[in-house]
């Protein structure tokens, strides 16, 4: 028996009846009734108050939260490996009330803790439920440094730690800044030299000076004479210096050696005190 395409068994009864259109059935599902949902006075009340009750529960959390006194800063950790620095940190902290651990501002502490001359970076971080950590990395003594008068010592940066004295601290070199400047870039030249010179060579500088319009002077230990290096090539001069060290000898006591011209020596020998009095007994004599 033949069956024509259109016809489709139906799936409730065995009667045969011809296939709908697939565009009839989209209509009929498009046609189906929606039920809409109206929104009432009484809906809106609700979602308000429902958002007020939850905002509410979050401000009681908070301020019990910033109350309570589990919270507050009880027990502060610093970690430096300087006990002098650690001691003044702990005195600067000493009787002060940090308050809550969640809203204490730690900015003014870590401004506190960094005016310290000898705090470099200092580092604060809370830890629940009540514990301040601290870290502190202190500066290192890189020289001494005679200014205006006054001898401080002072790190790579140019950092006035303390006021001392070069017999406290003989490993040190010795600088003197004569320049009428007290900026940081004046100390360039000297940490330069230092950066230039072996260590060996390093240990022998009795001083080094600063001044316009030498630039950079030195002594050896155990020799006065003062020797003029200028602003750069502080390496080739001196490696110049030792190679006509035994004819600068033949001249000594020297007054200084100039070495600011490369491949070039100037210098000025002393005049003997025998020389120098006679001279000056000669020119009393001529004047009177």
């Amino acid at each position: 028996m033949a069956v024509r395409y259109d016809i489709l068994p139906h799936s409730r009864s065995g009667y045969l009846h011809p296939a709908r259109p697939l565009a009839d059935r989209k209509r009929k599902i498009r046609q189906l009734p929606r039920r809409k949902i109206r929104v009432t006075p009484l809906h809106t009340l609700g979602a308000f108050l429902l958002f007020c009750g939850i905002f509410f529960g979050f401000q009681q959390l908070y301020l019990f939260l910033i109350t309570w006194e589990k919270l507050n800063v009880s027990t502060v950790e610093i970690a430096c490996p300087d006990e002098n620095l650690k001691e003044k940190i702990n005195q600067l902290l000493a009787g002060r009330k940090l308050g809550n651990i969640l809203i204490c501002d730690l900015n003014p502490w870590r401004e506190k803790i960094q005016a310290l001359p000898w705090a470099k970076n200092v580092v604060l971080r809370k830890s629940l439920p009540s514990t301040l950590l601290i870290r502190v990395e202190p500066r290192q003594p890189a020289a001494v440094l005679v200014r205006d008068g006054h001898v401080w010592l002072i790190d790579r940066e140019g950092t006035l730690l303390e006021t001392t004295s070069p017999a406290a601290h003989p490993e040190l070199p010795l600088i003197i800044d004569s320049t009428p400047s007290d900026s940081p870039a004046s100390l360039q030249l000297a940490w330069q030299l230092l950066e230039e010179v072996d260590d060996s060579l390093r240990k022998d500088l009795a001083w080094i000076k600063i001044s316009i319009p030498q630039g950079i002077t030195i002594a050896f230990q155990g020799d006065e004479t003062p020797l003029i290096l200028g602003f750069s090539h502080f390496k080739q001069k001196l490696a110049f210096y030792h190679q006509t060290q035994a004819v600068l000898d033949q001249y000594r006591p020297l007054e200084y050696i100039d070495l600011r011209l490369e491949d070039r020596v100037y210098f000025k020998p002393k005049r003997p005190a025998a020389l120098s009095s006679l001279a000056s007994t000669a020119g009393e004599e001529n004047h009177g």
